[in-house]
């Protein structure tokens, strides 16, 4: 009796700290990346999920939620991104630098330094969740694989952190690249993203997502010679099939144009998910309750999802009058009085469970970041925060916006495939 209290106060405030996403998008949904898209484009988009920039969300949206598809904004997380006038100032101000530049110009954070970075990340979570994003795709997690000061564990901790901050405002928050600390990493995030990992032979470090109901957002880009036919279709169907990955092909790394979803195991084309297959849960902080929205399978357009929830109540009364001209006279009386009344149950919630490419030993470590003035031009205001720390740049090119991904690849023959060295034992 005496264990009582402690374990019951124990569980209480377990409910009340545990908060967890509100979308977790699943497999078997069509994708559209456009990072660096125009406003003509991104509108005319028709897939199930799109990814846009967290600077272009306030605008879109809302555009994107009345066609019923879902919404990932992105941001780089371990870079400070000085074309992103927003909240640039606020990192420069938090002294949270290394003076490691990216190719990109911008300068790598100090992800050990999150007591300072928290607070930026979480006013960035806080954004996106006001714009209305579903999900957040959080880029340049692995910052150990360019600052030597930055360790493998210490990359880990941060991505963690960013996951647990995007968690506290009930936002989705997606695994960017990482592939050496990603199947650690899978139960603290919601979706994943990778680029080309079938290039790099990566994709196998994500089938525990899958394994677990998470979408694995695979992009490939025709501008690195990938094609769905001939020998490349040959590779990109062996690498990714059978893992139930949502495979997109981007034109190029600009993401300025639609993508194309297509089978990971045949390479045939999908304009549409064959379900919708995301989920939406609502978690009270006051008891552990959730609820499942059930998908609808599109004929045409986007997905939409509807919750179906139904109740249905049926009182059958016995009359006491015909009772007890029932042969056995006796039970007439309480026959008379008998009434059946059975509820249906609800539907039980699927909990799910829960980041850009880093390489070590024997390989080319490339690295790609974009980022722009967006945030100027679109005039947003609001703290800044995310799962990870701002590392976004988009690059201007012929009067439009470009986003090119932070990137870190890894240079791995097929020959002599390697696994990143010193997984993370968690």
């Amino acid at each position: 009796m005496k264990f009582c209290l402690p374990i019951a106060l124990l569980a209480t405030s377990f409910i009340a700290t545990h908060v967890e996403a509100k979308w977790h998008p699943g497999p078997n949904v069509s994708w559209d990346y456009l990072l660096g898209a125009d406003e003509k484009t991104m509108k005319e988009s028709d897939k199930d999920v799109v990814t846009i920039d967290l600077e272009y969300a306030e605008r879109y949206v809302s555009h994107f939620h009345s066609r019923g598809q879902k919404v990932i904004c992105y941001f780089s997380g371990g870079t400070m991104q000085k074309d992103r006038a927003i909240d640039f100032q606020d990192y420069k101000k938090a002294n949270i630098g290394t003076g490691v530049i990216s190719s990109w110009g911008n300068e790598y954070i100090d992800i050990r330094k999150k007591d300072k970075i928290a607070p930026l990340i979480r006013n960035r979570m806080k954004r996106a969740k006001k714009y209305g994003c579903d999900g957040v795709e959080v880029d340049s997690l692995g910052v150990y694989g360019h600052v030597s000061k930055i360790s493998k564990e210490d990359s880990y901790e941060f991505a963690k952190m960013v996951a647990e901050i995007g968690h506290s405002v009930d936002i989705a928050v997606g695994l960017k690249n990482c592939p050496a600390i990603a199947e650690q990493l899978e139960k603290y995030f919601d979706f994943a993203v990778n680029e080309s990992c079938a290039e790099f032979n990566e994709c196998r470090y994500y089938n525990n997502f899958a394994d677990h109901g998470k979408a694995v957002f695979m992009v490939h880009y025709e501008s690195r010679g990938h094609h769905l036919s001939g020998s490349s279709l040959k590779k990109l169907t062996e690498k990714q099939g059978g893992h139930n990955f949502v495979c997109v092909l981007a034109p190029n790394k600009d993401l300025d144009k639609h993508s194309t979803t297509y089978n990971c195991k045949n390479g045939s084309i999908i304009k549409h998910g064959s379900k919708a297959s995301t989920t939406t849960t609502t978690t009270k902080t006051s008891k552990p309750t959730t609820t499942t929205a059930k998908p609808v399978i599109p004929t045409v357009g986007p997905v939409k999802q509807a919750i179906d929830k139904t109740a249905a109540t049926t009182a059958k009364s016995v009359n006491a009058a015909n009772a007890a001209n029932a042969a056995n006279a006796a039970n007439a009386a309480n026959a008379a009085n008998a009434t059946k009344a059975p509820n249906a149950a609800n539907a039980a919630t699927k909990k799910p469970t829960d980041e850009k490419k880093t390489q070590e030993v024997n390989s080319v470590v490339e690295e790609q970041e974009g980022g722009s003035s967006v945030a100027t031009v679109l005039g947003l205001t609001g703290g800044v925060a995310t799962a990870a720390v701002a590392g976004f740049v988009f690059l201007k090119k012929n009067k439009k916006f470009h986003k090119d991904e932070a990137e870190v690849e890894v240079e791995e023959t097929e020959t002599n495939e390697v696994d990143p060295i010193s997984i993370l034992s968690v």
